[in-house]
This record gives C-alpha cells, sequence and structure tokens, in this order.
C-alpha cells in the first residue's frame, strides 16, 4: 500500500489568491491482480469567472481487478460538492458518480469493452437537478496483423440524446508510417412534435491521414 498527500495554492498574475485545496491519496494492491483507490479533496478556496466557493470537499474511491486472464474490471464511485461551471450563475452542488467498465480479451486479437458512467449535480436547496444522467459507450477494436486493425466505436449521451458512431481503419507498417482512415455519424432524436421513436442524421465526417517520413 501506499499514502501520499499534496497541497496546490494558486495565485492569478495580479497575484490575488485565487484557489486552495489538499488532497490525500491512498492505494491498495492485493489478490487478483486488484487495487483499491481512495482520493480525499478539501477545497479550501476555489475561484470560478467572479464567484469564489470556500470549504467543500469530495471524495473518490476506485476498484481495478482482473478476476480472469481475459476480463479486467474497473469501478469508481465519488460524491461530495462540485462547481455546476455550465451554469449562467455558477453555484455549488451535491455531486454523485458511478462508472463502470470492462475489458474482454476474446482472443489475442479482438477485444470488446463496453462502459457507462452515471452523474448527476444536484442543488444544494432543492430536489432539482443541474444535471442528471450517464453517457454508455461500446469499444470494439480487431487487430488482423501487427500494423492493419479496425475500430469501432458507438456511445449514447443520455445527457443530450445524441447517439455517435466511429470507425476508424488503421495501417502502420513502421514507426514512419500511418494511414488512418475513418469517420464520424452523430444522430440526434429531434422529432420532439412528432410521434415518432426514430433518430434522424445529424453530422456526418470523414477523415484521411497519411503519414511518411523521407530519409535523406
Amino acid at each position: 500500500f501506499s499514502i501520499s498527500s499534496r497541497y496546490e495554492l494558486e495565485y492569478d498574475h495580479s497575484n490575488n489568491y485565487t484557489d486552495s485545496k489538499i488532497e490525500g491519496y491512498l492505494t491498495i494492491a492485493s489478490v487478483l491482480d486488484s487495487s483499491f483507490f481512495y482520493n480525499y479533496e478539501y477545497n479550501f478556496l476555489n475561484s470560478f469567472l467572479d464567484k469564489q466557493f470556500i470549504n467543500y470537499d469530495n471524495h473518490r474511491f476506485t476498484l481495478s481487478l482482473k478476476p480472469f486472464k481475459f476480463v479486467d474490471v474497473v469501478s469508481g464511485f465519488s460524491f461530495g460538492k462540485d462547481i455546476a461551471f455550465r451554469e449562467e450563475t455558477p453555484d455549488l452542488g451535491k455531486r454523485l458518480n458511478y462508472d463502470i467498465s470492462f475489458d474482454f480479451s476474446v482472443n489475442d486479437n479482438f477485444s470488446v469493452k463496453p462502459s457507462i458512467n452515471f452523474s448527476r449535480l444536484q442543488k444544494l436547496k432543492s430536489d432539482e437537478y443541474f444535471f442528471n444522467g450517464y453517457i454508455s459507450r461500446l469499444d470494439l477494436r480487431y487487430q488482423f496483423t501487427s500494423f492493419l486493425g479496425v475500430r469501432f466505436i458507438s456511445e449514447y449521451n443520455n445527457f443530450s440524446e445524441e447517439l455517435f458512431f466511429q470507425p476508424l481503419i488503421s495501417w502502420r507498417p513502421n514507426s514512419d508510417t500511418i494511414f488512418y482512415f475513418g469517420g464520424n455519424q452523430n444522430m440526434i432524436n429531434e422529432f420532439q412534435d412528432y410521434n415518432s421513436p426514430h433518430y434522424r442524421v445529424n453530422k456526418t465526417q470523414l477523415f484521411l491521414k497519411f503519414q511518411y517520413l523521407i530519409k535523406s
């Protein structure tokens, strides 16, 4: 196991005291290639725009383990207070976050990695939320050879109700030659005035990258 801590103090260009916090870390390694991590953070002062937030803390727990040779699991849980940065008037809220991801190595060539992240920030003086939702993601990779592989990523964002796809082909015969070809496909449910559950294309992007080093 290991224990560590750090203290952070910041000033702006006008030499005004803007941020101050202390953090503590605890890491424990155990059986099944597992590790447990805990982070405690206490903010004495956190300045954002023209507002200052004082004396609030939060906690973060992370557990990673390998129950089987072909499976890696990482799960995290955090709670405490945090700033709603995207509000017109930033304010403190009660944060709760949970995430878990699995990495399945089906064989030496094929891997599957699903994950999901739940996150919410509740107002301190009411039952309303600044935000409350989740993001789910699926990452598929297949390596045909040491230099040729494909990747497919799909993601659903519950906050914005958007669906995202990204296929990618990569070819790297050596460290100096790189070829990528892929695209992004964003879909969003905009049929709010119609009785339809379908999605429609919101944005499509194709990209290509080729790099070759000429040596003299």
